[in-house]
């Protein structure tokens, strides 16, 4: 299922956890979180074709802990980001990020703009996939497979997405804007 790493970056070591192959997404969780907010989303991306990459970071999880708080501003965590893509062997990486996890994101754009290859709608990617689905076709120039949901944003992507191990029922995430 899932492989657990330790890789380095600047300020230490960064635990993630990753699955499957193909082009990179990177989760970036938020606060008071851990990559396993995550843990549904690397079985369907995985299944479509992508290698899932979701990163404890610093100060979370396994990665390491710095004792100056100064340690945890921003360019540092998007450089951490950075580091992560680089140690994985790749130039480039959709960057999704949750709460704070998401300007861990587009901090990342502004400090290292070669190394993000796109970002996904950050606090949409927790439990919609119609939206995110299209987002992600048209960053990596590729078709989203048949069969997995897309259309209506309020779909789980935990639940009944290929490769996900779940029941195939999807719950209401919340009102999406424009009704049902």
């Amino acid at each position: 299922m899932y492989t657990h790493r330790l890789v380095h970056a600047p300020a230490g070591r960064i635990h993630l956890v990753e699955q499957g192959s193909g082009p990179l997404v990177l989760l970036v969780h938020g606060i008071p979180e851990s990559w396993y907010s995550w843990r549904h989303q690397p079985p369907a991306l995985a299944a479509a074709g992508y290698r899932a990459v979701a990163v404890d970071v610093r100060g979370y999880g396994r990665s390491s802990r710095l004792q100056a708080v100064a340690g945890y501003r921003m360019p540092g965590l998007a450089e951490d980001a950075a580091a992560v893509v680089h140690a994985l062997g790749e130039r480039s990486a959709a960057i999704v990020g949750h709460d704070w996890g998401a300007t861990i994101a587009a901090n990342c754009a502004l400090v290292r703009p070669e190394v993000r290859g796109g970002q996904v709608e950050p606090a949409l990617l927790g439990r919609q996939t119609g939206h995110v689905a299209d987002r992600l076709d048209r960053l990596f120039g590729r078709p989203w497979p048949r069969g997995f949901p897309r259309g209506r944003p309020r779909r789980v992507l935990a639940h009944g997405a290929p490769g996900s191990g779940a029941s195939g029922r999807a719950r209401p995430y919340g009102r999406v804007s424009g009704g049902q």
